[in-house]
């Protein structure tokens, strides 16, 4: 098979970016199995592989509809989340068709109820209505969220003094502050404490 015919490695990085192994990407390729081991580290050292394999993704990623600015508008509605916005004025969960695309990024799952009613001619097998009751939201961690967006926003990295006039802001756990505090004379840096975790659940 002539270099310029062999589709193997074309194949390879298919099968490579479908979430297959190096190893098991090179055997379906058709690469020997004995070898397949070596041909995929081999293929995955070469910069044209690389390249093809980072093209190969970026396409993927671009026709589902993942972008940077898509996602950390995702983030941003979990990390600011109101529970509040999911309730109407009566305190009963809103229909979820009614939210907004922001109220409802919130939501991680919904305990549903449904309750079956029998006919007008008292058989149970023929239901006369069907009532659906939503009995609990689960929401995303808020915690886990804001501190995602601490470590994008590069807030837990110290300042530097220089650009700052001469402050600096270090970011430290509450723990840690403690532990300084006790061993310090001198005031320790400010530190940002988390909120304690709670249920990130909203009951009716």
């Amino acid at each position: 098979m002539s270099r310029a015919s062999d589709q193997r490695p074309a194949n390879f990085v298919r099968y490579y970016c479908e979430g297959k192994s190096g190893t098991e990407a090179a055997r379906l390729a058709g690469y020997a199995s004995k070898s397949a081991h070596v041909a995929a580290s081999r293929l995955l050292r070469k910069d044209k592989i690389r390249a093809a394999i980072e093209a190969f993704n970026r396409a993927a990623t671009e026709a589902a509809g993942i972008t940077v600015a898509r996602t950390l508008a995702h983030l941003g509605f979990i990390a600011y989340a109101d529970p509040r916005a999911l309730l109407d004025a009566d305190g009963n969960f809103r229909p979820i068709k009614d939210l907004s695309e922001a109220e409802a990024a919130q939501i991680a799952g919904i305990d549903l109820e449904t309750t079956f009613t029998k006919g007008d001619d008292g058989d149970s097998e023929r239901p006369g209505a069907v009532t659906t009751t939503v009995r609990k939201i689960r929401r995303y961690d808020k915690n886990v969220a804001l501190r995602t967006c601490v470590d994008v926003l590069g807030l837990n990295r110290p300042t530097d003094p220089a650009a700052s006039g001469g402050l600096q802001i270090t970011f430290v756990p509450w723990s840690q502050a403690k532990r300084r505090s006790t061993k310090r004379a001198s005031l320790p840096a400010w530190p940002m404490r988390a909120a304690p975790d709670v249920p990130q659940e909203a009951d009716p």
